[in-house]
């Protein structure tokens, strides 16, 4: 019988950020546990926080210490949108970012509206 033992990280990955999904989509979401992860890379590594903040497609290209990103495509937009000189205005904006309501597409603006002849107004 060979057994093999795992290293302490491949065991906190193999139990870490398990990968939810949209029960109507199916579409997997992080519930910002990978948000979480980018931000304290960047805390901790001073290299990682400049790439993040001058080249964040870089930054989540290279991943951190051999570790990738994985992001919802809201969030890798969100982190990719976001201009900021330092972690402090990023992590901001990047919460204001993800926090808020998305806005409808045009289209089904446009549809709503002409079906129900009321304008469609969403607050963010």
């Amino acid at each position: 019988m060979v057994t093999t033992q795992m290293t302490g990280l491949q065991k906190e990955k193999q139990h870490s950020h398990p990968q939810a999904h949209d029960h109507f989509t199916g579409v997997p979401y992080s519930e910002n546990g990978e948000i979480n992860r980018l931000l304290c890379a960047a805390l901790v590594s001073e290299e990682f926080r400049n790439l993040l903040l001058e080249n964040p497609t870089v930054a989540l290209k290279n991943g951190y210490l051999g570790e990738s990103f994985t992001f919802t495509r809201k969030e890798r937009s969100a982190v990719l949108a976001i201009d900021a000189a330092t972690l402090d205005e990023f992590t901001v904006r990047l919460m204001e970012h993800l926090n808020r309501q998305d806005e409808p597409s045009p289209m089904v603006r446009q549809e709503y509206e002409a079906w129900s002849n009321v304008p469609l107004q969403v607050d963010l």
